[in-house]
């Protein structure tokens, strides 16, 4: 959802999401240190990329696979 922005949550999804992870885990109700356990599984999966308050999505299909899946 971050990926497509704001509440207009527009059709084109952007690949980079500047955003803390410690914002990021508060939003998902989980710790920063589980948050960073799952997004460098997802790295590690080349999923995304993660940087210095920034997350690259390299495969917006899998994360939508992942998610329909569960």
């Amino acid at each position: 959802m971050l990926a497509r922005g704001d509440a207009t949550q527009s059709q084109h999804t952007r690949q980079r999401v500047a955003l803390p992870q410690e914002a990021l885990a508060m939003m998902l109700g989980v710790t920063r240190q589980t948050l960073s356990k799952e997004l460098n599984a997802l790295a590690g999966e080349g999923v995304v990329s993660l940087g210095y308050g920034r997350i690259e999505l390299l495969s917006l299909d899998a994360l939508q696979r992942m998610v329909s899946t569960g």
